[in-house]
Parts: structure tokens; C-alpha cells; sequence
């Protein structure tokens, strides 16, 4: 089942290059860009780590009976980059296919008396999350603002997301204990879709912000990125 929103959205670009409105132009108009990316990301939680946590050194949380003090350092932004290669079949819609690297996030993870007093452990994660996607795009000119476009798109994506964990524990009654380790990858296909401004700087170079919502895995993450297009002259006609 998780093949039927990729399904409908190949039925869609079959729609678009078959519109009517492809009649008004002589030729396919391609183009390449990069997108800087500012993101923010649900896909590793706070209860993620405390849960990893626990297992690891198999220590309670509920009732306070395990733990002292706790503290959580936690980063779940991070910048990356979006590469892609587009078409424009008509004036109103646009095809895209695209590399995306969200960059990487960190958290820390620190609790105090988990064996006995002064022993403390940590869990350090790393997160980094990547796709190859595929999109279709609608734009539409603002009124009478030459040169300014609104944009909404709806896209699939093939993600990879990964966590990189490293544990430490130390203390008067606990031998000093470090161990790295990488959580399986995990992957999957969902959806995203976004909106955005488009700016016709001339018949070749193009800017736009994009605001991007990606469904992975059950968890959300949001991308606000800034987009540099350049036109070339590739026809299939």
C-alpha cells in the first residue's frame, strides 16, 4: 500500500504533460538549482534517547527510584542542501527530481546516581537524514507583480534516516565504560508537500523560498529553504 501515493503521483504527471495547456509552448523548458536548507525535525524525540537510554544501562525512570539529576542538551534543527534537476511542460506546472541532505542533529542525554551516589551516565546521539525525491509543482503568477509567482507542489520521497549513539557511564562505584554503536538505518517512502514564492530575475536565473513539510516514518520534519534556478536550453522539440 505504501506505493499508491507514488502511483497517484505519476498519474499526475502523466495529466500534466498531456494538458492542453503543453499546446501554448514549442518546447519542454529544463533546468538545474540548489536549495540551502533550514530544517526542524520530530524524527528523534527526547523520550526517543530516554528510552535508548534505559535499555542500555538498564536503569528505571518512573518513580525517580534510579536516577538524580537529569539534564538534556537537545538539537533538533540543523542546515542542509537540496540539488535537483526540474521541467516545465507548460507555463503552470513544473516536474522535479532532487537529492536532499537535511544536515545533521545532536542530542546529549546526561543523568546522575544510576547505580550508586556520584555514578553518572551519558547518551550521545547523532542524526543525520537524507532522500532522493520526485515532485510535481503548480505555479501561478501574483496579480500583476511581473515577475513574481506563488508555488505549491506535492512529492514523494525515498528517505534514509540514521542515528549514531555513544554511551559513557563513570563513577565511584561504576569502572569507566564507553561504547559506541549505530542503530540499524531506518528507511521508507512517504509523501511531503509545500508551498512557496518564486522571482523571475531574468529569462535564465530564478530565486524562490519554499516551506516544505516531510512525513518519515510516522514523525514530521519542516524545511524552510532558499532556491537558486537556472534555465537551459535542452528542448526534447
Amino acid at each position: 500500500m505504501r506505493y499508491v501515493p507514488l502511483v497517484k503521483v505519476l498519474a499526475l504527471v502523466v495529466c500534466i504533460f498531456a494538458s492542453p495547456t503543453h499546446a501554448t509552448s514549442t518546447k519542454n523548458t529544463w533546468y538545474v538549482g540548489v536549495s540551502l536548507l533550514s530544517s526542524k525535525t520530530e524524527y528523534v524525540s527526547v523520550e526517543d534517547l530516554k528510552l535508548t537510554h534505559d535499555r542500555r544501562f538498564k536503569s528505571r525512570s518512573i518513580g525517580g527510584t534510579s536516577y538524580g539529576q537529569r539534564r538534556v542538551e537537545f538539537d533538533d534543527s540543523a542546515y542542509g542542501y537540496r540539488y535537483f534537476v526540474g521541467v516545465s511542460p507548460n507555463e503552470s506546472f513544473d516536474f522535479e527530481l532532487a537529492f536532499i541532505d537535511f544536515g545533521e542533529t545532536g542530542a546529549t542525554y546526561t543523568t546522575n546516581d544510576i547505580v550508586g551516589t556520584f555514578d553518572q551516565s551519558s547518551l550521545e546521539a547523532r542524526v543525520t537524514l537524507k532522500g532522493i525525491s520526485a515532485q510535481v509543482q503548480y505555479r501561478q503568477q501574483i496579480g500583476d507583480y511581473e515577475g513574481f509567482e506563488w508555488l505549491a507542489r506535492f512529492g514523494m520521497m525515498a528517505w534514509d534516516g540514521e542515528v549514531q549513539n555513544t554511551f559513557s557511564a563513570f563513577g565511584y562505584t561504576t569502572q569507566p565504560d564507553k561504547r559506541s554503536g549505530s542503530e540499524v538505518n531506518n528507511r521508507g517512502y512517504d509523501e511531503y508537500f509545500g508551498v512557496g514564492l518564486s522571482y523571475k530575475i531574468n529569462d535564465r536565473w530564478r530565486t524562490r523560498f519554499d516551506l516544505d513539510r516531510y512525513a518519515m516514518g510516522g514523525t514530521e520534519t519542516d524545511a524552510l529553504t532558499l532556491t537558486t534556478e537556472y534555465r537551459v536550453d535542452w528542448s526534447w522539440f
